[in-house]
């Protein structure tokens, strides 16, 4: 009214959006407990220097604190020059290009303590990574020293050779590559759960014991390995045990043998269980791209789909589909029964969305109640792929809206269940261009809420799609 001043005020619930900052915080820490928990050196660098590491990275360095790590050049952990005669610092960043350009690298380095200046030798594995565009590394650095002692103790004698390496809790094999005939030590069958005489003296009683999906790789590695194509026989995968499960297995080797013209006639090498390490590794990467809750994938893993289904696109021409989902009134289940029926409902619903989709489709939590399914692989005409995406969409909205059980359980009291029936509003994307990765999430975005603005319940389609 005329002279008169109106003050409107907005209040909005954050109490979902706590809940999800909470849950993300919770996941991140646990994170950072499994990261700084291995027992193997981890960082993360890019080009020019370190940009994060694990308190085992900074005991192996000999550095009170992750701040004085930070910034480092490999180079500043290390001789000037390697033991090959090429600079450092030269030398690391051609590994480091090297990983980013084929996506790994795998090399023996000598590093250099930062507290007594210590020498000592390392196995690095390089691993490419890329987040939001820009290109990093994580680097995983064990100390070998042991290893590199035991192989000049061979050198020496081969059975004080074996002896350290027993010690050093690793079972050993020996090879006569002519005739094939094996021989394992006590603590390699005991590894695998064998007795002494269970093991016969032969090679094929390792080698069938390979899991079958790391036989390929294995033999391709050992192969290249005895024909000079490679410089070091070092693999990781799965052996057989008594009881058969499978142990993860780090198998190194050396020829120590050969003949006149250099042809290998014996070889020697070493078991080492790595299995706590690949449990802890499968631990990380769950925490890191799969939604704590619901254990469907989070936005890092759906981006990371999205831009190599984009990206198959392009040669394939055939299209993919976005669809943005939004529970419709979920926020009255969370103020009437509290967060845990929200939880269970959510969780119901990935099931759900998981029931509705293809393999080689994805699922993912985006934020609170909502979801996003990437469908793949559609046809190559709209007007096919369009009423492809529908068809999965229309079945998503019938079973999103069936009613859910829920059993809960609240300060104390008996276990109760409670029926709760909603609905989903959904909107659909499709591109078969290379398109922008944020283009096509708004524009499924964008439908979803004017499907939710149309009455809820319903299915919309991005503009561009209704052409059809």
């Amino acid at each position: 009214m005329e002279g008169e001043i109106i003050l409107h005020v907005v209040w909005h619930d954050m109490s979902f959006h706590e809940q999800t900052k909470s849950q993300l915080q919770v996941s991140e820490n646990k994170l950072r407990s499994f990261y700084d928990a291995s027992p193997e050196a981890i960082t993360i660098l890019n080009s020019e220097c370190f940009l994060e590491c694990n308190k085992t990275a900074l005991q192996l360095f000999g550095c009170n604190d992750e701040m004085t790590f930070i910034g480092l050049h490999p180079a500043d952990i290390s001789p000037m020059f390697q033991d090959c005669g090429q600079s450092s610092f030269d030398l690391a960043n051609s590994y480091v290009a090297s990983a980013i350009e084929k996506g790994s690298a795998h090399f023996e380095w000598r590093h250099k303590r930062l507290d007594t200046g210590q020498l000592f030798p390392a196995e690095v594995q390089l691993f490419a990574v890329e987040i939001e565009g820009i290109p990093y590394i994580q680097s995983f650095i064990r100390d070998i020293s042991v290893r590199k002692a035991t192989e000049k103790a061979l050198q020496d004698s081969e059975f004080r050779w074996k002896f350290a390496l027993e010690g050093a809790g690793d079972g050993v094999w020996d090879w006569d590559i002519q005739t094939n005939e094996a021989s394992y030590s006590v603590l390699w069958k005991q590894m695998l759960g064998y007795g002494e005489n269970d093991i016969l003296p032969t090679n094929d009683e390792w080698f069938t014991r390979i899991h079958l999906d790391d036989v390929r790789y294995v033999a391709s590695a050992m192969q290249a390995y005895l024909a000079g194509q490679a410089e070091m026989y070092v693999v990781e995968y799965r052996l057989r045990c008594k009881d058969n499960s499978y142990k993860w297995i780090l198998g190194r080797g050396m020829v120590v043998s050969r003949d006149a013209e250099g042809k290998p006639l014996r070889m020697i090498g070493t078991h080492t269980d790595i299995t706590q390490r690949k449990v802890m590794e499968e631990q990380m990467r769950q925490l890191a791209f799969y939604d704590a809750l619901t254990q469907v994938a989070n936005r890092l893993l759906l981006n990371d789909r999205l831009k190599l289904a984009i990206a198959s696109n392009k040669r394939s021409g055939h299209y993919l589909a976005v669809l943005f989902i939004d529970m419709d009134k979920f926020k009255p289940l969370n103020d009437e029964y509290g967060h845990l029926a929200g939880d269970l409902l959510l969780i119901e619903v990935a099931q759900r969305l998981k029931s509705c989709v293809r393999e080689q489709d994805t699922v993912a939590r985006f934020g609170g109640d909502e979801f996003v399914v990437m469908l793949t692989d559609l046809a190559s005409t709209l007007t096919i792929a369009q009423p492809q995406a529908a068809l999965i969409a229309d079945k998503i909205l019938k079973l999103l809206s069936e009613p859910y059980q829920l059993n809960l359980c609240h300060d104390e009291r008996a276990e109760y269940s409670i029926n709760h029936q909603c609905t989903a509003s959904i909107g659909v994307a499709l591109t078969s261009i290379e398109s922008a990765l944020d283009d096509i999430l708004k524009w499924a975005d964008a439908a979803m809420y004017k499907a939710k603005a149309a009455g809820r319940n319903a299915i919309l389609f991005h503009e561009a799609n209704n052409e059809v």
